[in-house]
């Protein structure tokens, strides 16, 4: 796994460095104590699956820090505060560590991350007009009719599928997901979002509404190329 470390104590982040040293599977990609500098850092690198992430930071605080980075990223939180746990959690922490750390402590926590990340895969769709989805907590697999998919939602470390009658979730990134579906049919509209263009019912503004009446917003980075890719389709009134 590729990781990145964010503290703003420098003997912390030599700690968290001589374990991940230890582990064959680890490669540390980078490390910062300045989280808004480690923000601009992480968006950088490809494939990074996991951040060590301390919560007590000026400027920008851990749980500040985890809105602002790709929600595809695992996190194992890391502080001296027992009360930032249930926080933690609620942004979808792997683990939660607290200081000073122990090697079999911090081992637990990989091994963890390890099992965790490894369960999000999607199956290739690429010449299907079907999926199948782990769902999460059920132990099953379901089968999915990709024309009864109106969006797929980033949310935390797992991904809510949002077909004509209900909401399925499953361990998957988003990321991944994208790879795997079909592009003429798959649209990403947002960081959280990506859209079935044949769900879709109108366009205004900075918002799309979906055939379920969703209303999606367009992210700043995605609606030009959004636009771009379905301009032959477009009937404009240029006399308005």
């Amino acid at each position: 796994m590729r990781c990145y470390i964010i503290d703003d104590e420098r003997f912390s982040i030599e700690n968290l460095e001589s374990y991940i040293e230890k582990f064959s599977d680890l490669e540390l990609v980078g490390f910062n104590t300045n989280p808004v500098i480690a923000i601009e850092e992480i968006s950088t690198y490809k494939n990074l699956q996991l951040i060590f992430l301390d919560i007590n930071m000026p400027e920008l605080s851990g749980l500040d820090v985890a809105d602002l980075i790709s929600k595809d990223i695992g996190i194992i939180f890391i502080t001296g505060y027992s009360e930032h746990a249930h926080n933690a959690f609620e942004k979808g922490a792997i683990d939660f560590l607290y200081k000073p750390i122990s090697f079999v402590r911090f081992s637990k926590a990989v091994l963890k991350a390890q099992k965790y990340l490894s369960e999000l895969q999607v199956l290739p769709i690429k010449e299907a007009d079907w999926l199948f989805v782990d769902v999460v907590g059920e132990g099953k697999l379901i089968k999915i009719d990709i024309s009864e998919i109106i969006y797929f939602e980033a949310q935390n470390m797992t991904l809510c599928i949002q077909t004509k009658n209900e909401k399925e979730y499953a361990f998957v990134r988003l990321k991944d997901a994208i790879e795997s579906l079909p592009k003429e049919i798959f649209c990403q509209i947002h960081r959280s979002f990506v859209v079935n263009v044949n769900h879709i019912r109108e366009i205004r503004g900075n918002q799309v509404t979906m055939s379920n009446n969703s209303i999606i917003p367009f992210g700043k980075l995605y609606k030009e190329k959004f636009l771009d890719n379905i301009r032959h389709k477009m009937f404009i009134n240029y006399r308005r």
